[in-house]
Formats: structure tokens, C-alpha cells, sequence
């Protein structure tokens, strides 16, 4: 068997349409003999349908799941099973543009430190989606997208999405594992600072394009809205000084928590956001106590 030089890792999640088209486009610019794609497929009602699009392209590895794990333990799931020298971390509604692997994997050569991403647009239209990420926690958490390309040469980003990471597997290995009890939302952003706080660079390479095909859902799913606001707090009792960090913890009791539980309409959100806060916020104090990461990563956003 040969050693795969590239491990296209793509998330799969009630998408099988999408999904298609994903690893079409793949497949239109790699050489199978040196690429593997593996393919996480997260269980859903359209789990039978995404298993007949994969049965499309006999060269997948096929990891399907017997429940929905969430994006973040999909993706360890199929990090671990890489065996590539390089990995591409995917997702199902990501489509590549042409041209895509060939200015990328060049750039990830010659920055073995460094995690990268290109540009994705959003369709319909031509939206810009991601072209950079200012993303700072320190005495404030925030993550402001880059409003334009800001050049034609690669550049720095102080966050990546896990929708398109590329890097080689020793630097995925070197930062670790994405937080599975996460499972969506803000995994992507506890990744990148954590890559940082190791000195690995994060990069945009505005040559490698891709388009995500469905537009962003701005209605409040009850679920959705849990999870981003569980993990908002997690990343900053993890990484947050201390001063600033209090008043936080104190600010989301209060009001943050119920603020959107009152947006939502759910006394039972708001007792289940403060139950979780409760059991969360001694183990991530204990564990940055135990490794007393440093607050401030040597690789700025800019």
C-alpha cells in the first residue's frame, strides 16, 4: 500500500447532496495514488443516503458513526485515522475551488510550523466568509473577521476555521485533539489559541479558494445556542486572566445566561446553562491550574 502524502479528512452531517459535491471536487484535483479521503459521517436521519454518495467514490475510508458526535470529536475521529504526511481537515458543505491543493500544500511545505487555510465565500452570491480572524482572549475575548482579503501573498491570522485547516500531521498532533465535549461552536477558536499559545503559526493563503454552499442559519435553535454559550464561557475559564475572568463568571450568571434565555423563551435553557457553568467552571479553573498555560501566544493575528 502506498503512503498517502495527503489525508483529506471531511466531516459529514446530514448533507448528502453537499456532500457530493465536496468530494468531487476533491477528487478533480489530487492524484488518488498519494491521497486518502476519509469521510466521518455523523449519524442522522440522512445517514442511509450519505453512505450511498460515498459508495460513489470506492477510494473513501468511510468512518460512519453511530450517533452524532458533534464537529470536534469528528474530527479526532478522523485526524486519528490519518495516515498521511499532510491533512486536510474538511467539511461536507465546503466546496474547493480548482487549484486549491496546488497552492496550498506548497505554502504548508515551506511553513512545517504552521497551520493553514484559504479564502471561503458564501453562496449564494459571493459573500466573503473568511479571509481572517482577529481573535484575542486575554482582559476581553474577541474574534473579528477580517473584512476583506488583506493580500496576495499569504499572511497571518490570529484564527482558522475547522471547516478548512491544512497542516502537516505533526503540527495537528503537536497541538492535539479538538475538546469533544464542545461539540460545536468555539472548538475552532480553543484550537487556534492553543496552537498559538505553542508558537505555531497560523496562515491565509488567498490562492486557495473554496465556497461554502449553505448560507448561515440566523435563527436561534435552542441547541445551537446551548453549546455557543457553554463553550464562550469554557474558553475563557481556560484562558482568560484572572481579574477580568471574575467579573466575566459574574457577568454570565446575571445576565449573559439570562439574556438569552429570555431571547429564546426558556426558563429551562437558563437552568440548564447555569447547571453546566456550575460543573464546568471548577474543572477548567483545576486544569489551567495544573497547566498554567501562558496568556499571551507568540503568534499575534497581525
Amino acid at each position: 500500500m502506498v503512503q498517502p502524502t495527503l489525508s483529506v479528512v471531511v466531516i459529514s452531517y446530514n448533507r448528502p447532496a453537499y456532500l457530493e459535491q465536496s468530494l468531487s471536487a476533491v477528487y478533480a484535483q489530487v492524484p488518488e495514488e498519494t491521497t486518502e479521503v476519509i469521510v466521518v459521517d455523523n449519524r442522522s436521519a440522512s445517514s442511509p443516503e450519505v453512505a450511498k454518495v460515498v459508495a460513489k467514490f470506492p477510494q473513501v475510508r468511510f468512518l460512519p458513526q453511530a450517533k452524532n458526535l458533534g464537529f470536534a470529536a469528528g474530527a479526532n475521529i478522523g485526524m486519528a485515522a490519518a495516515r498521511g504526511d499532510y491533512i486536510h481537515l474538511h467539511e461536507d458543505d465546503i466546496v474547493l475551488h480548482p487549484g486549491f491543493y496546488s497552492s496550498i500544500l506548497p505554502i504548508a511545505a515551506e511553513n512545517p510550523n504552521a497551520l493553514l487555510s484559504g479564502i471561503i465565500y458564501e453562496q449564494p452570491g459571493s459573500t466573503l466568509l473568511f479571509a481572517g480572524i482577529d481573535l484575542n482572549i486575554g482582559v476581553r475575548f474577541t474574534q473579528e473577521s477580517y473584512p476583506a482579503i488583506l493580500d496576495n501573498q499569504p499572511y497571518p491570522t490570529g484564527m482558522l476555521l475547522g471547516a478548512m485547516m491544512v497542516g502537516h500531521r505533526q503540527v495537528f498532533r503537536r497541538i492535539g485533539s479538538f475538546r469533544p465535549e464542545y461539540f460545536v461552536y468555539f472548538e475552532d477558536a480553543e484550537y487556534c489559541w492553543r496552537a498559538r499559545l505553542q508558537g505555531i503559526r497560523l496562515i491565509v493563503v488567498p490562492s486557495a479558494q473554496g465556497t461554502h454552499l449553505r448560507p448561515i442559519n440566523r435563527e436561534q435553535n435552542p441547541i445551537i445556542e446551548y453549546h455557543k454559550l457553554k463553550n464562550y464561557l469554557a474558553v475563557n475559564v481556560l484562558y482568560m486572566k484572572p481579574r477580568p475572568l471574575a467579573w466575566l463568571i459574574i457577568k454570565y450568571f446575571l445576565y449573559t445566561s439570562t439574556r438569552k434565555a429570555w431571547q429564546i423563551g426558556s426558563l429551562s435553557f437558563l437552568l440548564r446553562s447555569w447547571a453546566r457553568a456550575a460543573w464546568d467552571i471548577p474543572r477548567y479553573l483545576a486544569e489551567r491550574l495544573r497547566t498554567r498555560p501562558n496568556d499571551s501566544p507568540s503568534n499575534k493575528s497581525t
